[in-house]
């Protein structure tokens, strides 16, 4: 039930006064200074219904959430933890309380989106790796750039998929290594863009 604070009010009067302009939200840094185009958007999306009323907001951050501990659960499940071992880590992830204005405070909306599609890029590249088809490496590739357009912390993304692939001992295959190349270039890509939007 708590109101809005602090960056909030921009970010409100940001997505209010969005006008479907996507070269803009693309070329220039959010009201707040950051660059996180996609989370803008999506804020802008979710003002249509939610507009200034906190519960709406607060209720969507949290179903992002209970999501993103579901996800834990597939993840974990999918890396070959038991059951009770995922179970323990998706509950984990949902109570633990070091990040709470992740959950709670409307400007930690990036912080979930990012979580989200990383979460979903992890789950799609496993997916790939295990055998499936090309488009669960293309899924694992778009979701990675939502989650870069999301938040800054999802750069690491690449370093996960390293980390993952390492765990396999697969890291110095060629099919490794042809599965991190456009990983690397389109988190490169990011970057140069980010830097030469912010300067």
């Amino acid at each position: 039930g708590f109101y809005f604070l602090s960056d909030d009010f921009i970010l409100l009067k940001q997505a209010k006064s969005f006008l479907y302009s996507f070269r803009g939200l693309f070329a220039t840094a959010g009201a707040d200074g950051s660059y996180r185009p996609f989370t803008h958007f999506y804020m802008s999306v979710a003002y249509t219904w939610a507009g200034t009323n906190p519960m709406h907001w607060h209720w969507t951050e949290l179903s992002i959430h209970a999501a993103n501990s579901i996800s834990v659960f597939v993840v974990a499940r999918m890396l070959g933890f038991s059951r009770l071992g995922a179970a323990f880590a998706a509950a984990l992830f949902a109570v633990h309380g070091t990040r709470p204005e992740a959950v709670v405070w409307l400007a930690g909306r990036a912080d979930l989106l990012a979580a989200f599609f990383v979460l979903l890029g992890l789950a799609s590249f496993i997916r790939f790796w295990s055998g499936g088809g090309a488009w669960w490496f293309v899924g694992s590739l778009l979701s990675m750039t939502l989650a870069i357009l999301s938040k800054e912390s999802a750069y690491t993304f690449a370093l996960l998929l390293v980390v993952f692939l390492a765990s396999k001992n697969a890291l110095r295959t060629r099919r490794a290594l042809y599965a991190l190349i456009p990983f690397l270039v389109v988190t490169a890509s990011l970057l140069a863009w980010r830097i030469s939007v912010l300067g």
